[in-house]
């Protein structure tokens, strides 16, 4: 049997590359949780505390770029909370570094609703073998965020 020539070894050796790095570049999948809880009147008690988590950011109204960063949700007892960003140097976002912005949390038919300055949405709290994860999901309304579709899973600060 014949060996084939050195071209051909060539293309096949990138090809084999090219998909390997296509693989590798596949986002993993999101993290299957599990049923949301159901709240009820007065359950602002079961996300009080400090939740961190990776956020990430569609794009703007106004044509700003998606953008990750992350967030630190400070969750008091009676639905106020405290939403710090912490965005990335070099990002075009470094003046809101460490930014704070107060928001009420509010239950309504079983679900858990966030609103404060720059974004509304839905909070949902998911308990289960892999620990808790409280998933906002919401909508930029104003400032660099307008428009812009966010998901942010957040896990308790031990």
């Amino acid at each position: 049997m014949r060996p084939y020539p050195p071209s051909v070894r060539s293309v096949v050796a990138l090809l084999l590359g090219v998909v390997a790095a296509g693989c590798a570049a596949v986002p993993a999948p999101p993290e299957a949780l599990p049923p949301p809880h159901v709240f009820q009147p007065g359950d602002f008690r079961r996300v009080a505390g400090t939740w961190e988590g990776p956020a990430q950011y569609g794009p703007a109204t106004d044509g700003a770029d998606p953008h990750d960063h992350t967030v630190t949700l400070i969750v008091r007892e009676n639905g106020t909370f405290r939403f710090i960003y912490d965005n990335p140097p070099h990002t075009g976002l470094e003046r809101f570094r460490r930014a704070g912005h107060e928001g009420k949390l509010q239950i309504r038919d079983g679900q858990l609703f966030y609103d404060f300055v720059y974004e509304e949405g839905v909070a949902t709290l998911h308990e289960g073998s892999g620990g808790r994860v409280l998933r906002l999901q919401g909508k930029g309304k104003g400032g660099h965020t307008d428009g812009a579709i966010s998901t942010i899973p957040l896990r308790p600060v031990r």
